[in-house]
């Protein structure tokens, strides 16, 4: 996710001269309201000049690419089970526990989709 166009008045450099990318943690980090690897996480990191994020990427059982971190759905979800052994239909409604809002986890094309600015 460093391929997001912005504009250039936001760089910053080091003692060196250096330009430094700026990176979110899983979109704008665990102390974020939201749980990173989840669109409400990522799009608001991209949105304030940051040049992408490092996000978490596993793989359904029917191939889909979906943003999570951890190795089990039990520890933070409404899911039970690794992600690799769902078909993409089976967890699509699965939401995060414990957050202000109902957020679900998404797939990496439906993440894509809503960055108007991909290079």
């Amino acid at each position: 996710m460093i391929s997001c166009s912005k504009d250039r008045g936001f760089e910053i450099e080091n003692l060196n001269h250096n330009t430094i990318m700026v990176l979110g943690h899983r979109g704008m980090g665990e102390l974020y309201k939201y749980p990173g690897n989840t669109v409400e996480a990522v799009l608001p990191v991209l949105g304030i000049g940051a040049d992408g994020s490092e996000l978490d990427i596993q793989m359904t059982k029917d191939s889909i690419l979906v943003l999570f971190h951890n190795d089990v759905l039990d520890d933070r979800t409404s899911g039970t089970g690794r992600i690799v052994d769902h078909n993409w239909i089976d967890i699509k409604h699965i939401r995060y526990r414990h957050t202000i809002a109902a957020v679900p986890i998404c797939t990496v094309d439906s993440l894509f989709s809503l960055i108007s600015n991909i290079e």
